[in-house]
């Protein structure tokens, strides 16, 4: 596949990394600011914020290990 092989290339999956990266924190912040603005008790707000930040981190770690898997030639 020419996707797969565009992946392989060192700079690509730097940048795919880079660009996961910045588009799970962009969410994080996001996601935060709406459940500080919009979620009413403390202890609500505390476990949403906390799932949230696992939820990202979780999918963060998935995205990176995909793309590494790809780039290191496991297909």
């Amino acid at each position: 596949d020419a996707t797969i092989a565009w992946i392989r290339q060192p700079l690509t999956a730097v940048l795919l990394i880079l660009t996961v990266a910045c588009l799970a924190f962009h969410s994080w912040l996001g996601v935060q600011v709406v459940a500080e603005d919009y979620v009413g008790s403390k202890s609500t707000k505390l476990v949403v914020l906390t799932l949230s930040s696992f939820a990202h981190v979780f999918v963060f770690a998935v995205c990176i290990f995909s793309i590494l898997k790809i780039a290191f030639g496991a297909s």
